[in-house]
């Protein structure tokens, strides 16, 4: 048996770590006008002897860079056009997600 779980994504959270099963599958990342927020569904087995793994994901904005690394899964666009988000999965060959900030030389 499997089931889809659903999850809200808070954009000011640098990444979302989710406690999931392997095989898990992204089904809709999305913007919720009536909810006004985020929110990521996830298809995943419901088997007892799979044991569960963190997993994470960064949120990005539009313009905003992300680590080469990461994979690209979706984008959730808001329909009244106050916003784009772009859903990233971190592979388990990186420790962890970390923001890229503008260097700033001093002169």
């Amino acid at each position: 048996m499997k089931t889809i779980l659903k999850y809200k994504v808070n954009t000011d959270q640098p990444q979302l770590n989710l406690t999931l099963r392997p095989g898990f599958r992204v089904v809709r990342f999305d913007y919720l006008l009536t909810e006004k927020s985020l929110y990521l569904w996830i298809e995943q087995t419901l088997r007892p002897d799979v044991p569960e793994e963190t997993v994470a994901f960064k949120v990005a904005r539009t313009a905003e860079p992300v680590l080469d690394h990461l994979e690209y899964i979706s984008t959730a666009l808001d329909p009244m056009g106050s916003g784009e988000w772009h859903l990233y999965y971190q592979s388990e060959q990186y420790p962890e997600i970390t923001s890229l900030k503008p260097i700033s030389i001093a002169a």
